[in-house]
């Protein structure tokens, strides 16, 4: 699988304590598969989860709904009644009746709460909206990390379709599955070609993609221009139409055949009829933002009831079983003012829920098992004030009646306007008849201080309550809870109190007069949610620390973390803070001295912590030997009794070697059943270029070794210490060998670790032996990793970053098919380094300093030469340099003692540690662009 792509990096996610145990952060969005009733719950954790009720739970009791909640149920069966029973006043007092009675909710099918059935991480940043596939198994995805994915929910089998170049915001599904993004692109995918066969780009730096629906061929697209666009998925060249009406980000979609329902950052739903492109009905029920709608897919015609959520944390149901949507198209020429004032203020809408402690509202709708599910994120609390409240389901108003009653009420306005129709035609003057008249008949409160002689209706200084809004705005005066059954709430009660009231029955009363709307109190329908599921909470921000092998993280409850990201683990240290001014101030605690280059990338998405290491950076850092041996007792590794003090090991192969420990033994394997295969075969011809093994950087000869390791100072041959000085290689690096020949014979054709592995076996010049040369563990020790822990190659694509590979090394273990699979996505780089122990080239850095005796110590031997310029490398210890001042002592003075024991170096005055290396001192001490004076001198007895 030989491809030219952009730059590949790979990268571990390092997995917490509540690793599959649900979401963190927050759910963006939800489904609901009624053949398998279960929930389905996408979240800015990047996870898919899976909910159902526990078997044995579901609900045997029938219970009795009245007649008008159960018979009628379409716009047909309204219609009739109503027709029916205009001027039958028995049914009439019949329906008032059973309205007084009380609102009834659906029975919901499953007794028990939904619990976590199954869970997978599938994308490494939020998941922003899912969709459910015909087959109701497969659930398509799309993600910030700019992917869009196909799971199987069955199966547990992810697979990719492609990629946008910015966050991939909406999904909708038609004849095809379509994705709009902050590219500003809308895509239609060939899910079995896995390929985009059309696409359309939005021009203008508003022409981002917030959201998405489609039906059958028929795409809508609305964000930031405040536009609806209608497109044809047959012919993408550019939209069929533009819908003007928002005044603010359109942010919600929902299509049927003839129309659509567009939510807004203006806090106003619009209802459009596709035949006329007009609006037919503008809903401004809502006091925020509305990002979220959700109406049933029974009727593909027409909304007989729809959903809706903004960011307050209001869910709001809205029934328009009774309303004739386009009555102007209907009567024609014979429609009138009246007609339509009154037939815009039809339909029932209820405060469903409200969640005050909802940090970013109500992301998601879905409804199933006769219930409705919300979603949300952040800080959301439940209505007990537990943290982290992410999904909650309620029980649905159950409106008929209501609608049934509205409907007979328009009958007979209908029928008076038609029977006064020439005496109001000329109705003329100020308007305060013809506005009584209106407001009377459809109830809309709007212009209140028009009424008069309100006579003992309202009692003074207190308010009654609703669960319903007029489409108008505000709480609608046409049904309250009973007096006798409801307290009035007076103005000095807080929203809380009004939120919390107890022991409320669903007793109404029908009000005749319309009230002032500051008269009358919303409250929501459910006091409390059937079921919360709650989540957990996820990282939101880390900090890579000065050793390069810690990180502090902090999740969204303030706890912060210590995690050692080379064992890949979480540590026990944590801690508690309430502001970034905390974080700060427990980050400088754990802060070490010495600041080391950085070897590596660190990164929080969706609540997890990503390491990535990138081919120009993962070989920058070196420890020492004892420090690993004295942090990581664990490790693969041997020390010898003559083991050198200044021998030091590079964290990033450590890293990639522990990572992919298992991936080289396997391919080991495969390579020696390669070359038993060929064995007995005529052997090969011999290349014409260098052969790969050849290139191999071989051990060195023990008199190399000792003279690398003397030679770690080299006199300046000029006072000027810019002087550029010839890079040499660390005590454990083999990068002297250099890969750039191998490099440019296979440059177009190798990127991938399969192409390398090709190359290798076509260039052999005998089977009896490998070409495969692995690190040994002297030089690269390794480390024992979590299963757990995830691994991801990612590559650029313009100025982003997008995944083209993801396993977990546990399941690699199980699976040991996966590394053929592995093979195909590892970059080039990291097969040389772990195969054939080869790594990119690296120029040391290194520092300039001259040793100086201290003036003040007359004790002090002379030394060998005058003061020198000296440069060394910068890991250099200072130990390392009281063994070279040594050196220019006569040997009788040392007296067999160590250096360490009786000299000591400072620099400005302050004492040097033994194993502080000249990087630091010169970072933290010096502070200079100059040469570091480093005087040393003999130790007092006290220092002795």
């Amino acid at each position: 699988m030989s491809r030219n792509k952009g730059k590949r990096e790979i990268t571990y996610a390092l997995a917490g304590a509540h690793e599959n145990a649900g979401h963190s952060l927050g759910v963006n969005s939800l489904v609901y598969s009624s053949s398998s009733k279960t929930l389905f719950s996408a979240g800015r954790d990047g996870v898919v989860a899976s909910w159902g009720p526990t078997e044995d739970h579901f609900n045997s009791q029938d219970r009795q709904l009245d007649e008008y909640d159960t018979q009628y149920n379409t716009f047909e069966d309204i219609d009739n009644f109503v027709k029916q029973n205009s001027n039958n006043e028995n049914e009439i007092l019949s329906l008032e009746y059973n309205i007084r009675k009380g609102l009834d909710s659906l029975p919901a099918d499953s007794q028990s709460n939904y619990q976590l059935k199954t869970s997978m991480a599938i994308h490494t940043n939020w998941i922003n909206d899912i969709k459910l596939l015909k087959d109701n198994v497969t659930l398509a995805t799309c993600s910030s990390d700019l992917m869009v994915k196909l799971y199987n929910a069955k199966a547990q089998t992810v697979h990719t379709l492609g990629h946008h170049d910015d966050y991939v915001k909406s999904l909708a599904l038609g004849h095809n599955l379509v994705s709009g993004g902050l590219d500003k692109k809308v895509n239609v995918w060939d899910i079995q070609k896995s390929s985009v066969v059309s696409s359309y780009h939005h021009s203008g730096d508003r022409g981002s993609v917030y959201a998405l629906d489609a039906k059958n061929d028929i795409i809508i697209s609305g964000g930031p221009d405040n536009l609806v666009k209608l497109f044809d998925a047959r012919d993408m060249k550019r939209p069929v139409r533009s819908f003007v009406g928002h005044h603010d980000n359109v942010r919600s979609l929902a299509l049927k055949n003839n129309y659509f329902l567009s939510g807004s950052s203006d806090s106003t739903i619009k209802l459009w009829c596709l035949r006329t492109n007009r609006i037919l009905r503008n809903f401004d029920t809502h006091n925020s933002s509305v990002i979220s709608l959700y109406a049933d897919g029974g009727n593909e015609e027409r909304f007989d009831s729809f959903y809706s959520g903004d960011t307050s944390g209001c869910l709001l149901k809205t029934d328009l079983l009774n309303c004739n949507y386009d009555m102007a198209d209907e009567l024609g020429s014979n429609a009138t003012f009246f007609h339509n004032k009154m037939n815009e203020n039809l339909g029932i809408t209820t405060l469903v829920s409200q969640m005050p402690n909802s940090e970013c509202g109500v992301l998601s709708i879905a409804v199933g098992d006769n219930r409705v599910w919300t979603s949300s994120a952040g800080k959301s609390k439940s209505v007990q004030g537990k943290d982290n409240c992410f999904i909650s389901s309620w029980s649905i108003p159950l409106t008929n009646k209501l609608v049934l009653y509205q409907g007979i009420k328009f009958s007979k306005n209908m029928a008076l306007l038609k029977k006064n129709e020439n005496e109001i035609e000329s109705i003329d003057g100020n308007g305060d008849e013809l506005f009584d008249l209106v407001s009377q008949l459809s109830h809309d409160t709007k212009g209140y201080d028009h009424l008069k002689n309100i006579d003992g209706i309202l009692v003074e200084d207190s308010s009654f309550l609703t669960y319903f809004l007029s489409s108008s705005g505000g709480a609608s005066s046409e049904f309250i809870l009973d007096a006798a059954s409801s307290p009035s709430i007076s103005d000095d009660d807080d929203e809380t109190n009004l939120l919390s009231v107890k022991n409320r029955k669903n007793k109404l009363e029908i009000l005749y007069e319309t009230f002032p709307p500051n008269s009358i109190r919303l409250v929501p329908f459910n006091e409390y949610p059937i079921n919360e599921i709650i989540g957990y909470n996820g990282l939101i921000k880390a900090r890579l620390l000065n050793d390069r092998r810690h990180v502090m993280t902090m999740d969204s409850a303030g706890k912060i973390r210590l995690w050692d990201i080379i064992q890949c683990k979480a540590l026990d240290t944590t801690y508690e803070c309430s502001s970034d001014d905390e974080f700060d101030i427990i980050i400088q605690q754990h802060q070490t001295f010495e600041t080391l280059p950085i070897w590596c990338k660190v990164q929080v998405m969706s609540g997890k912590l990503f390491i990535s290491l990138s081919e120009s950076a993962f070989i920058n850092t070196e420890i020492y030997a004892d420090e690993v041996l004295k942090n990581y007792p664990d490790c693969h590794y041997k020390p010898t009794e003559e083991e050198d003090e200044s021998l030091r090991f590079n964290i990033g192969k450590v890293v990639l070697k522990s990572l992919l420990h298992d991936f080289v033994k396997y391919e080991l394997a495969e390579d020696a059943k390669f070359r038993e295969t060929k064995k007995g075969l005529p052997q090969p011809r011999k290349p014409r270029t260098t052969s790969v093994a050849s290139e191999v950087s071989l051990p060195k000869s023990d008199a190399e070794e000792k003279t690398k390791k003397r030679n770690f100072f080299s006199r300046q041959k000029s006072n000027d210490i810019s002087t550029p000085t010839p890079a040499n290689v660390t005590s454990t690096s083999l990068a002297s060998q250099s890969t750039n020949g191998a490099r440019r014979d296979s440059e177009e054709s190798i990127t991938d670790t399969k192409s390398l592995i090709t190359s290798i076996r076509n260039r052999y010049e005998s089977f009896e032996s490998t070409s495969l040369v692995s690190a040994p563990d002297s030089e690269v020790p390794y480390l024992n990793l979590p299963e757990q822990l995830t691994l991801l190659i990612t590559e650029s694509t313009g100025n982003s970053r997008v995944e083209i590979f993801q396993t977990a090394l546990g399941l690699r273990k199980n699976d040991p098919s996966l590394y053929g699979k592995l093979e195909d996505f590892l970059p080039d780089w990291v097969g040389n380094a772990i195969l054939l122990n080869k790594y990119p080239t690296r120029d040391l850095v290194k520092v300039g300093f001259v040793l100086l005796p201290d003036p003040d110590d007359k004790d002090l031997p002379e030394a060998k030469g005058a003061a020198t310029r000296l440069t060394a490398y910068n890991m250099l210890r200072v130990k390392k340099i009281l063994g070279f001042i040594v050196e220019r002592f006569d040997p009788a003075v040392s007296e067999g003692k160590r250096p360490e024991e009786w000299l000591q170096i400072s620099c400005k005055g302050e004492l040097l540690p033994l194993t502080m290396t000249l990087s630091t001192v010169k970072a933290r001490i010096w502070k200079n662009s100059g040469d570091v004076e480093l005087v040393y001198r003999i130790k007092r007895e006290k220092e002795a």
